[in-house]
C-alpha cells in the first residue's frame, strides 16, 4: 500500500499494529515510511501515522494524511462502540511529549487523555492504548523510570475524560 489520497506516493516500509473493528469490516493499522535525507537521497528516518482499510471496498483511509516528520502515530485501535471513534498513541519527539489520545473521525476532535511518559525526564513514550468494555475507559502502559505498570482511565459518554473518576 501507499499513504496516497491525491495521486503521489509514499511508500510504506512496514506495518506494526492492526486491529479489526467490531464488525470485522474496517481494519486499522500503523505503518512507517521513509522520511529521506535532506537534498532526497536515501531513508533518514521514519515516519509513523495510521491508515484504514475498508476490507468490504479495498479503499484505504488516513485520519492524519499530513503530520510533521518529528511527530509519530501509532498503536490504534477502534472504540468497541463506533468506527467513527478511535484510540492512539502521540508522540512528538522534538518536544519529548507524549500522549495517548481519543480521535472522532466525524467530527475531527481529538481528545487527549493522559501521558504515557512518567519518567523523571520525559523522552516521549507508547502507552499502547485500547478502549475497555463499552468505551467507559481506556487501557493503556504508562512509562516510570524503572517500571511500566497498566492504567485505566475512564471516560464520560462523549469521550472526554472523567476528572471526578480519573482512573
Amino acid at each position: 500500500p501507499t499513504t496516497s489520497q491525491t495521486g503521489s506516493a509514499t511508500k510504506v516500509s512496514r506495518v506494526d499494529e492492526v486491529n479489526f473493528d467490531r464488525t470485522g469490516q474496517q481494519l486499522i493499522f500503523d505503518f512507517a515510511t521513509c522520511v529521506p535525507a535532506p537534498g532526497g537521497g536515501d531513508c533518514d528516518d521514519e515516519a509513523w501515522s495510521i491508515g484504514i482499510l475498508d476490507v468490504g471496498t479495498d479503499r484505504f483511509s488516513y485520519p492524519f494524511p499530513s503530520q510533521q516528520s518529528h511527530i509519530d502515530v501509532g498503536f490504534p485501535a477502534f472504540s468497541n462502540k463506533s468506527n467513527d471513534i478511535i484510540v492512539f498513541d502521540y508522540v512528538d519527539w522534538n518536544n519529548n511529549e507524549s500522549s495517548v489520545r481519543i480521535y472522532d473521525r466525524v467530527a475531527k476532535k481529538e481528545i487527549s487523555v493522559v501521558d504515557p511518559d512518567a519518567k523523571t525526564n520525559p523522552t516521549g513514550a507508547w502507552g499502547m492504548p485500547s478502549f475497555v468494555g463499552e468505551d467507559k475507559a481506556v487501557m493503556f502502559s504508562s512509562v516510570y523510570d524503572s517500571s511500566i505498570q497498566t492504567w485505566q482511565v475512564n471516560l464520560n459518554a462523549d469521550y472526554s475524560v472523567d476528572t471526578e473518576n480519573k482512573f
